[in-house]
């Protein structure tokens, strides 16, 4: 079994692509927590490994990822191999540190990590998304790392291969809470006349906090700022403040926005 979590599709690709190669299954871990489930009990194999694939949020594992790690209860075998792959557009400061440590609370050993460079998709604090023939470069080398990563699952290899970056220690310690404390502010969502009322935010939202009233979204308090919003939006209708308006959107190419649309049985 595989567990990704996902914004702009980078993870969900990562994810897609070891479960093609590994045949395991995958899941969004997000489910169950928008499910309202505060436990999550994982049935596996008796050798069937446990993996998981996300994103770097400023140097550390997205609150929903670590949130899940806490939910989760296993109903009969303990993992017997465990393996993360942390997608990022360059480093990763101590995000796998932060990630094993959560596991240990849980019990769990992990036996294998691994970080990928895959295209930016971050426009705020001054930097852009990568796109065209840069994004594609980057996409075509995680291809190629990506077999010789399921390979070494498959062979049950064990270490960390990580991209941690200058300051490790100080990105994940320092930068990271202050982004979680400040940084992460639905109020700064704007949407501006150029929306057509499609939906589509909502239906991709990873923590479906986005409403639609009178057709446009309105962001609510559990929004991870994974902005598929911004990215996904057909007529670059929404914004985060003002400085994301001349910034570039970004749309993993090898994936649809379709399998990123979230179930929702209440609409």
């Amino acid at each position: 079994m595989i567990y990704y979590f996902t914004g702009t599709g980078n993870s969900y690709y990562v994810a897609k692509v070891l479960g093609i190669n590994l045949k395991e299954e995958i899941e969004n871990l997000g489910d169950s927590r928008r499910a309202g489930l505060s436990r999550k009990t994982v049935q596996l194999g008796k050798e069937e490994p446990l993996g998981f694939v996300f994103p770097v949020y400023a140097w550390g594992p997205p609150m929903w990822v670590l949130d899940f790690i806490k939910s989760l209860e296993f109903e009969e075998n303990m993992p017997c191999y465990t393996f993360a792959i942390a997608t990022c557009g360059e480093n990763i400061g101590n995000t796998m540190t932060t990630f094993e440590e959560a596991l240990k609370d849980k019990g769990v050993t992990l036996d294998y990590g691994y970080s990928v460079k895959m295209p930016n998709n971050y426009m705020m604090m001054g930097s852009n998304v990568e796109t065209g023939q840069k994004a594609e470069e980057k996409i075509r080398r995680a291809d190629t790392l990506l077999s010789r990563v399921s390979e070494e699952i498959m062979n049950r290899g064990k270490g960390y291969y990580l991209n941690k970056g200058f300051l490790p220690g100080l990105l994940s310690k320092a930068v990271n809470p202050l982004f979680s404390k400040f940084a992460i502010d639905s109020t700064k969502f704007q949407v501006n006349e150029d929306c057509i009322s499609c939906g589509l935010c909502r239906r991709i939202c990873n923590t479906q906090t986005i409403e639609l009233v009178d057709g446009k979204p309105v962001w609510g308090k559990e929004c991870v700022q994974c902005l598929a919003c911004i990215n996904y939006c057909p007529v670059k209708a929404i914004n985060y403040g003002r400085g994301t308006k001349k910034k570039g959107r970004y749309k993993n190419p090898r994936i649809s926005p379709m399998e990123l649309e979230i179930r929702d049985d209440n609409q």
